[in-house]
């Protein structure tokens, strides 16, 4: 015995499918398609709203960093005019000393200057007597020359 087996075919309907339009497939579904743009639209809202909140993280950190960019500098600032303070108190300290330094060097100048007039004058008195007392000396010479002839 022979088994045999039935194939059946199946037989596409005799009935046409009538071929719609883009515009009349659009009006037969619109509501599926407003769903399915109002879920695109909310979806890209909640994405929008996550990616902003990781950009603020973002943005506070960095706004951690530069405000501790900005502490450190102004501590440099401070470190600096310490500094400043510092080189114009040891200018002005240098200001003092050679200020009265100068006033010293001046007045030994003035004094040695004075000292030195007054020697001049006392060689000159000197030289001037030491002349007379040579002409003197030459006169008496003379005189006794005479005496002696």
């Amino acid at each position: 015995m022979e088994n045999k087996k039935v194939i059946k075919k199946v037989k596409k309907p005799t009935t046409k499918i009538k071929k719609k339009g883009f515009i009349e497939y659009i009006k037969d579904n619109w509501k599926i398609i407003l769903i399915i743009l109002l879920l695109l639209f909310g979806v890209s809202k909640c994405t929008s709203s996550c990616n902003r909140g990781n950009q603020i993280d973002k943005l506070n950190y960095q706004i951690v960093q530069m405000d501790s960019i900005i502490t450190s500098n102004g501590i440099e600032i401070e470190k600096m005019n310490i500094k400043l303070d510092d080189a114009k108190s040891s200018i002005d300290s240098y200001k003092g000393i050679a200020t009265g330094n100068q006033r010293d060097l001046v007045d030994k100048i003035s004094s040695l200057t004075e000292e030195n007039r007054n020697l001049t004058n006392k060689v000159n008195s000197l030289s001037k007597e030491n002349k007379k007392l040579n002409e003197k000396i030459n006169e008496l010479e003379k005189q006794k020359e005479e005496d002696m002839n």
